[in-house]
């Protein structure tokens, strides 16, 4: 399939609510049709109303999406900065990623005429990213087998296997060899 159409095809599966999840066969098509456009390892399942894309365009960007990642309802996902998602990988519902920010603190201009930066973030493998959860641009790193839980706001790194909550995200502790919190 040629770039055009696998851009068409695409925008008209993002937007047909018929592709939505309610037609198992549809769905199939419409996470195909994602996994294609946006060169994903393997299946990529997308729920209604949710966004993949680049609110600002730098020449540094880049995304690479592994095996298996599901992208719920309403998630945002900014990948102007560059974003790598590792394997099995779940965005829950209303969960928002970021990778690039505004400055904003040059009183003498107008906000939207300052600099915007841009943050690369990489995605374990094995994450689950809670509903409403916010990853908040330099991040840099989250590790593998990581959970966030709902509603988190992360603004810093968490480490592989940690499970964090919060406003600001806090560790809670980690995931062990069976399932002991330590």
């Amino acid at each position: 399939m040629s770039k055009k159409w696998l851009r068409l095809a695409y925008l008209f599966v993002k937007f047909v609510p018929l592709f939505d999840e309610g037609f198992s066969l549809l769905f199939r098509f419409k996470s195909y049709i994602f996994m294609k456009y946006f060169g994903a390892d393997g299946p990529l399942q997308v729920g209604r109303n949710a966004n993949i894309g680049q609110a600002h365009y730098t020449k540094d960007w880049f995304l690479r999406i592994g095996k298996e990642v599901e992208v719920r309802d309403m998630v945002i996902i900014d990948y102007s900065g560059g974003l790598e998602i590792g394997d099995h990988t779940t965005f829950s519902s209303g969960a928002k990623v970021y990778t690039h920010n505004h400055v904003v603190w040059d009183k003498s201009k107008l906000v939207k005429a300052q600099a915007i930066t841009f943050e690369p973030l990489i995605i374990g493998a094995d994450v689950w990213v809670g509903a409403g959860t916010i990853i908040l641009p330099g991040v840099g790193r989250i590790g593998q087998g990581a959970i966030l839980c709902s509603g988190s706001v992360v603004y810093k790194a968490v480490p592989d296997f940690a499970v964090v909550a919060g406003n600001p995200a806090r560790i809670l502790g980690y995931r062990t060899e069976g399932g002991q919190q330590t």
